[in-house]
């Protein structure tokens, strides 16, 4: 695993957080700490190599379901406060910048 272009990848996700990824990964790649701390902050599912189509449809299936929902405008946020996050990671500290950005833009 590059962890150089993972940080990249970490450290540019604030242009993207509007896009739910589907990682796809070789076998034993989600033994990496850093790649699932990746996968889990920034995509909304994960599929490991060799691909289970029937998996991957389901997966893009739910993606689409969850964007509609969050694309629907005149309804109340469905949390108004989200648990505070632990953690230290660089990636930990984006996503808590992120979701302290995301309930003020909601309250407004």
């Amino acid at each position: 695993m590059d962890h150089d272009r993972l940080r990249k990848l970490a450290s540019s996700a604030h242009r993207w957080r509007d896009l739910e990824l589907v990682a796809i990964v070789g076998p034993g790649v989600v033994d990496d700490r850093s790649l699932r701390e990746f996968i889990a902050v920034h995509c909304a599912d994960y599929q490991t190599l060799p691909m289970d189509c029937e998996r991957l449809l389901f997966s893009i299936g739910h993606v689409e379901g969850m964007a509609t929902l969050a694309t629907r405008r005149g309804t109340e946020p469905a949390c108004q406060e989200s648990a505070d996050i632990i953690g230290s990671s660089t990636v930990v500290r984006a996503l808590s910048a992120t979701s302290k950005e995301s309930r003020r833009s909601m309250r407004q």
